[in-house]
């Protein structure tokens, strides 16, 4: 699943509705890993952030979640 277009761009709504869709389809395609090497200007605070939540509801359907370090 990708959530961005073909020259790189998508929006906070679409990264989120590639998540939910990972965690909603993870058994059948045996995913394990969410891979997050993007970066997006933050919302709010981490906890009231709409993406950190589906990456939390992610984690806690038992995927690993990673994030690259030192992007911008």
């Amino acid at each position: 699943m990708n959530a961005f277009d073909r020259y790189g761009s998508g929006t906070y709504a679409d990264v989120i509705r590639g998540v939910q869709w990972i965690v909603e389809n993870k058994d059948i395609y045996q995913i394990r890993v969410i891979n997050c090497s993007f970066t997006a200007t933050p919302r709010s605070f981490y906890y009231d952030d709409p993406l950190n939540q589906a990456l939390m509801r992610a984690w806690q359907a038992g995927l690993v979640v990673v994030a690259s370090a030192g992007n911008g």
